[in-house]
């Protein structure tokens, strides 16, 4: 399978609850948003006990090849991106930043920097809420997946959409 076939596969995936762009700016395929707002009020709307807004900006490069240099090139895009539209307030609780890639192979220097790449940002120190920086990566050719920290949820999600890989 080739990259641009494992985009058209996993795309469909995000297109139930994200805004899928399929053009996207330079160095990716394509781009999608999840914005969500949740509320609690007691009896009636006035009598608001608490809201929250939680967004999600996901980004996915689908390559031949990947070195640790263009990890970070795209890992710096995505971040650059996703954090002017972030505006932290009260009711803010988290902007995400998620980057999926999607690769024949993964060469182990990458595949070590994917794992120890950390990036998180608090507002107010975190009463306004936060980002994180989640990364996943397939590799087509046998259906390895690596991700860091805060992309573990992402693990799932890629082997249920490329459980046939291996």
């Amino acid at each position: 399978m080739t990259p641009t076939e494992a985009l058209e596969k996993v795309l469909p995936a995000y297109e139930r609850y994200y805004n899928v762009a399929r053009s996207a700016p330079a160095p990716f395929a394509a781009t999608a948003e999840f914005h969500s707002h949740g509320e609690k009020y007691l009896l009636i709307r006035q009598a608001k006990i608490w809201d929250m807004d939680s967004h999600e900006y996901v980004y996915f490069a689908a390559r031949d090849a990947l070195d640790e240099t263009a990890l970070r090139t795209l890992i710096e895009a995505a971040w650059d991106d996703a954090m002017p539209r972030v505006e932290p307030s009260g009711s803010h609780r988290n902007s995400d930043v998620t980057l999926v890639l999607l690769l024949p192979e993964l060469d182990a220097a990458a595949r070590t920097a994917i794992r120890r790449t950390h990036r998180s940002l608090g507002y107010q120190h975190g009463l306004q809420g936060w980002s994180n920086l989640r990364i996943g990566a397939i590799e087509l050719s046998d259906g390895r997946i690596t991700t860091n920290r805060h992309g573990k949820d992402l693990k799932k999600l890629l082997s249920n959409i490329f459980q046939n890989i291996r």
